[in-house]
Parts: structure tokens; sequence; C-alpha cells
């Protein structure tokens, strides 16, 4: 069951985003910024995938890591994120090498 006091009480969006993070278990920003990275993703495959890879990679390990700060997202998320670009850029520097 889910309190929508905390609901009611939302003057403004970042309350409503709580509240919808909270009654999901936390999953709701953790979603929206798989989304973004996805987005980021496939806009940048004209470059080739692993620089995709990388520089997608990299922005959404740094707003996970602020959104970490600030309890939005689990640290598992900022993991996640954060092992995604190191293999991107050593899969990418590897690449470069031949």
């Amino acid at each position: 069951m889910v309190n929508i006091t905390m609901l009611q009480n939302a003057t403004s969006m970042t309350g409503v985003v709580e509240f919808v993070n909270d009654a999901s278990g936390g999953y709701f920003v953790a979603l929206i910024l798989l989304a973004f990275f996805f987005i980021l993703f496939f806009n940048l495959r004209a470059y080739g995938t692993t620089s995709a890879l990388a520089a997608a990679s990299f922005p959404a390990f740094i707003i996970s890591l602020l959104l970490k700060s600030v309890g939005m997202v689990n640290f598992s998320i900022v993991i996640l994120f954060m092992l995604l670009t190191i293999g991107a850029v050593i899969f990418r520097w590897f690449e470069s090498a031949d």
C-alpha cells in the first residue's frame, strides 16, 4: 500500500518525482537514467558503436553520481554505469590500438 499523503503535499515536480521514485522502490529515476543512456547511445551510433558506448556511458555515470548524492538512485546504479564507462573506454582503447 502506498501512502499518497506525500503526493498530496508535493508542491513541485521534484516532489512528484520523489513520490513516484519512493512508490516504485527507487526504480523510476533509474529507468529514466537508463532511457537517457540509450537515447544518447543510439544517437551517437553514427560515430561507431564503441565510441557511442563510451560517449553515452560517461554522462550517465556523472548523472548517476549526482543522483546518488541526493539519494534518488541506489549505489548499484552508480557501479553499473562506472563499470560500463570503464569497459567502454578500455574496449575503445584496444580497438584504436589496431
